[in-house]
């Protein structure tokens, strides 16, 4: 079993709130907001955007799958990919047995061109009422908007919690050790897990431990059971001296628990532009922005990585994609730019690797208007076409 930190960079951290008026500051602030914004009605308004989307989505449904056939090469047995439409489907890559230096598969790869989305549902009362009694009334837009300010720091707070490994079985309460005291401690222990595999399924399960904050997840995940009651809230700590706090763990199943960090910092600080970078390759130029998704653009940087990474390294990035989509629909998260960011990473790495492999077209995209150039015949060969 293993304890870890939420992922976070100092680019993510800005001015933090008083530990001992956070809660209380952020219940002020949503009354305030209740009270002068009482009118709108916020779930109207992002249901009808999102019943477009899907409209939309509908509409053009035709556009069906991508078809890569790609050449893989690798030392280590070949990772997993399923089929993103099928949740039970079969894997699309297997591990070969084989025990030779060098695994060389050529395999077709059936990936659909946009990600599929759920139906929007808002967050209900009860998930509300087990966190933060005190905001059960409160709509859960106005807690969403308000912890814009205050989960960058929350985030910065969980970073630093130290605990000691938990073996064997998991326990129902954990003491942990927080360094970083400058805004609300950690509720929760999430004890995240993922399914067995079908081959091994009485395979012991890796679980891994994280701090987090119960409202952060309550306020954003429709489909997330209650979290369990909190313990007994630990002293204030004065000065700067580490305290120690007993929190409830709660297990969390996830069909991608390697992508759980990605999507907590991105419920944390909104950082659009962190997570486009993280699901592009290692390395890569500064990825577009959700601002600038014209056609002419997208292709553009989707040549420059099909010029620059091999189609082996775009696939990994497009699992990556695939998932944090998982997670993001099981938990029932309908943040709009967490959506649009998930889609535009989608659409640029099929394009590249389309680009990469030869087969532009698949993504209709004319061969003379892919940028690579010389690269792109290189990068055919070498992706076995």
């Amino acid at each position: 079993m293993v304890l870890r930190s939420n992922f976070a960079k100092n680019e993510n951290v800005p001015p933090t709130p008083p530990s001992k008026l956070s809660i209380s500051r952020l219940r002020s602030c949503l009354q305030d907001a209740t009270r002068k914004r009482h009118a709108r009605d916020p779930e109207a308004q992002r249901s009808r955007k999102y019943a477009i989307e899907q409209a939309k989505r509908r509409s053009t449904k035709t556009a069906g799958t991508l078809r890569l056939p790609v050449k893989l090469t690798s030392s280590r047995p070949l990772p997993t990919i399923q089929d993103v439409e099928m949740k039970d489907a079969d894997p699309v890559l297997s591990s070969p047995g084989s025990a030779s230096p060098n695994i060389v598969k050529f395999l077709p790869i059936l990936l659909p061109k946009e990600l599929a989305r759920p139906e929007y549902c808002e967050v209900s009362k009860d998930a509300i009422r087990a966190v933060e009694p005190d905001l059960t009334d409160v709509h859960p837009d106005y807690i969403r908007e308000q912890l814009v300010t205050f989960g960058p720091a929350w985030l910065q707070v969980v970073s630093s919690v130290r605990a000691n490994s938990v073996k064997d079985s998991l326990p129902t309460e954990l003491t942990i050790v927080v360094h970083d005291l400058s805004a609300a401690l950690p509720t929760h222990m999430l004890a995240v897990y993922g399914p067995l595999p079908k081959q091994n399924p009485s395979a012991r399960r890796r679980v891994t431990l994280y701090p987090a904050h119960s409202l952060i997840f309550a306020a954003h995940c429709a489909k997330l059971p209650p979290f369990s009651p909190v313990l007994l809230p630990a002293r204030e700590a004065e000065g700067d001296v580490p305290q120690e706090v007993t929190v409830p763990i709660q297990p969390l199943l996830l069909p991608s628990p390697q992508t759980y960090a990605l999507l907590t910092a991105f419920l944390y600080t909104k950082r659009v532009d962190v997570l486009l970078r993280t699901l592009m390759p290692p390395g890569c130029p500064l990825p577009l922005k959700l601002e600038d998704k014209s056609q002419t653009a997208l292709q553009s940087f989707a040549a420059r990585l099909a010029g620059t990474y091999t189609p082996q390294m775009l696939l990994q990035q497009t699992m990556t994609v695939q998932g944090l989509w998982q997670n993001v629909c099981a938990l029932g998260v309908f943040d709009d730019e967490l959506w649009d960011t998930m889609d535009l990473a989608w659409k640029v790495l099929l394009t590249a690797i389309s680009i990469s492999t030869g087969n532009p077209r698949a993504m209709g995209i004319k061969p003379e208007s892919d940028a690579t150039g010389g690269p792109k015949k290189a990068r055919a060969q070498s992706a076995g076409l």
